[in-house]
C-alpha cells in the first residue's frame, strides 16, 4: 500500500502539495536558525506520509539555504 500512496502522491496536483519553498523562505524568516528542527518536528508530526515527505523536504531547501559556503558540506554518500 506504501507503493500506491506514493503514486498518488505523484500524480496529486503540486498546488494540493505543501508549498515547499514558501515554506522555508516564511520559517527562515520567523525562525532563524531554529527552522530547519521546526521542519524537521513537523515530518515526524505529519498526519500522512505525503505530509511527512512535504516537511522533510522542507528541512532539506532550509539546510541547503543555510549551509555555509565554505563549510565544506557535501551531498550525502560525498
Amino acid at each position: 500500500m506504501k507503493g500506491a500512496a506514493r503514486l498518488f502522491a505523484a500524480r496529486r496536483p503540486r498546488a494540493v502539495r505543501l508549498g515547499v519553498d514558501f515554506e522555508a523562505t516564511a520559517l527562515l524568516a520567523n525562525l532563524g536558525a531554529e527552522a530547519g528542527a521546526v521542519a524537521r518536528q513537523r515530518a515526524e508530526e505529519a498526519s500522512s506520509d505525503e505530509m511527512a515527505q512535504d516537511w522533510a523536504d522542507v528541512a532539506d531547501v532550509i539546510a541547503q539555504r543555510t549551509r555555509s559556503p565554505g563549510s565544506g558540506a557535501a551531498g550525502p554518500g560525498l
